[in-house]
């Protein structure tokens, strides 16, 4: 069987997550400052542009740390015509759950609402990477007035099977509209792809012996893996590093790979994070492929493999950004019983792409 690998999937986030800030010099302030704490309201967005009821998603999960940027701009400015004026007033702050108070969200170093003026907030989940130490390729550019995440490697170890996320921006907002906490609505930033296989029909001859499938190899070839992304055009921009990405291997897994089961599917592998793309038909290094290899027990058949070209294969085939695609290669060999797929099971704040069948004859 496949080895297991360690993912780090952000899942849904409930309305009962606070972030709140306290500012450096406590004593400066008192207990009506206290009440000024600048706070973080997160949730998911659904895709339909309405925060998700708590009754729907699932708890930010407490163990995963956010990051958070504000820029304050004076009274009377807006974000939109003068963002090139703002100063920052949180800048890439971790925001961690606080055990010794429920349900709260806080910075290190505390802060509160000012005086004057408005506050721009963003944010982006998580804060650290596989190696536990803060993303460093995240800012804020009062410039551009806009989060850019820069050269994001889905094959840097740092980087790999993180589920990042983004906050969608939140400007003008002062103590008398965001008290209750800085609506902090994440979107998920990359695609989901699966691959299953299966038999779509018993392998036998009638009277005679029962056939084996046995899958080898899996992989998604051309499929770009770095870019950048910014909420100046809200999307990955100069998406690169076209290259293939094994979702099984039975080589390198140490086995003898992976025998299908008529009546039942099979994992080739976990599931895997790649950069949103549109599969340009025609353009070197960028026609996605599907890559399988399997060996047929029927005397005669061997060692066999197929190469799918999805933009081929399925009209108008791009990734979307948030949407999670199933591939299942069916193994058909006449028979005329056929294997029934359920709809696969999808966390609840991701958007399908949909199920796509692949029958190998």
């Amino acid at each position: 069987m496949s080895k297991t690998r360690t993912y780090r999937l952000l899942v849904a986030v409930a309305m009962v997550a606070f972030a709140n800030f306290s500012c450096v010099n406590v004593e400066e302030f008192g207990d009506e400052a206290q009440s000024r704490t600048v706070g973080f309201q997160a949730v998911v967005k659904k895709h339909d542009n309405t925060p998700r009821a708590a009754i729907e998603g699932v708890n930010y999960p407490t163990t995963v740390n956010f990051g958070a940027f504000a820029m304050w701009l004076d009274e009377g400015q807006i974000w939109a015509n003068d963002h090139a004026a703002a100063t920052p007033f949180i800048d890439n702050n971790e925001v961690a759950y606080n055990t010794f108070l429920p349900a709260t969200w806080t910075t290190e170093t505390a802060y509160y609402w000012p005086d004057t003026g408005s506050l721009t907030c963003f944010a982006y989940s998580p804060y650290r990477d596989n190696s536990n130490n803060p993303l460093t390729n995240v800012s804020v550019s009062a410039a551009t007035g806009a989060l850019t995440i820069n050269n994001w490697n889905l094959l840097d170890a740092k980087y790999k099977e993180i589920d990042l996320m983004l906050a969608n921006v939140q400007t003008e907002r002062t103590f008398a509209n965001s008290s209750s906490g800085i609506p902090t609505i994440f979107n998920h930033l990359l695609s989901r792809i699966d691959v299953k296989a299966g038999l779509a029909s018993e392998y036998k001859e009638e009277g005679g012996p029962t056939y084996k499938i046995t899958l080898r190899k899996v992989a998604l070839k051309q499929v770009y893996m770095t870019g950048d992304y910014t909420t100046q055009t809200n999307r990955w921009e100069s998406p690169h590093n076209a290259t293939t990405i094994w979702l099984y291997n039975n080589e390198t897994e140490g086995t003898d790979g992976l025998e299908l089961v008529f009546g039942t599917t099979t994992n080739a592998g976990e599931t895997t994070f790649v950069l949103p793309q549109v599969h340009l038909e025609g353009a070197e290094g960028t026609q996605a492929e599907l890559f399988v290899e399997w060996h047929d027990s029927k005397p005669g058949e061997g060692v066999q493999s197929a190469t799918i070209n999805l933009r081929e294969k399925f009209t108008d085939s791009y990734w979307g950004q948030g949407k999670h695609y199933t591939y299942i290669l069916a193994w058909d060999r006449g028979a005329t019983s056929y294997i029934e797929f359920d709809p696969p099971t999808i966390s609840s704040d991701w958007v399908s792409g949909g199920s796509h069948i692949i029958t190998i004859e």
